[in-house]
């Protein structure tokens, strides 16, 4: 069986762009459109505004970096912040870190693996469990007592929608705080 010509260009490119190349050959768009989808950047940190408090602050919650590592990549500029995101979480990381008055930019990455990932805690101690309750309430936006409830059944997914480097971050910052966790890829 042969692809169709529109088709040919995007098959090695993964599960994503074939199903979006299927989708434009069936609207009629040519599957030029789907090859671009999956472009991956790095956000770099190029330097740090006055407060480097505030630039540390940021990094932390753009990257799921700890306190110790966020300190030494502010202090290491420049430095990637993020690695492997879409255009549109790259723009929204450049905001952030622009609202401190820090510089930063988009660049194209070295990251080929398009697939997001998941953490899920498996084990901590229970006397840490305000701890993670807030972790997790403010890696998803949920409030406290969903958060709470998240972790009555493990494994408790942390994150979703993470890019591998950031996926190994997170579980490096849980296991500082004695606990395990493990990386999935995240269904979508």
């Amino acid at each position: 069986m042969q692809a169709h010509p529109n088709l040919r260009p995007t098959l090695r490119r993964g599960k994503i762009t074939f199903i979006l190349a299927l989708a434009c050959l069936a609207l009629g768009i040519p599957a030029a459109y789907a090859e671009n989808e999956v472009e991956l950047n790095d956000v770099v940190l190029l330097s740090v505004g006055e407060n480097k408090i505030q630039a540390i602050q940021a990094v932390r919650q753009i990257s799921w970096m700890g306190l110790a590592q966020a300190k030494k990549l502010v202090e290491s500029a420049p430095a990637p912040v993020r690695e492997g995101v879409t255009k549109m979480e790259a723009a929204a990381a450049i905001k952030a870190l622009e609202g401190v008055k820090c510089t930063a930019e988009m660049r194209p990455s070295k990251i080929t693996d398009a697939r997001r990932y998941a953490v899920f805690l498996t084990k901590f101690s229970a006397a840490n469990k305000p701890q993670f309750a807030a972790l997790i309430q403010n890696a998803n936006g949920w409030d406290e007592a969903r958060a709470t409830q998240a972790l009555t059944t493990l494994p408790a997914m942390v994150k979703e929608g993470m890019t591998k480097p950031e996926a190994e971050r997170l579980q490096a910052v849980l296991a500082t705080s004695n606990a395990e966790a493990e990386i999935r890829v995240a269904a979508k």
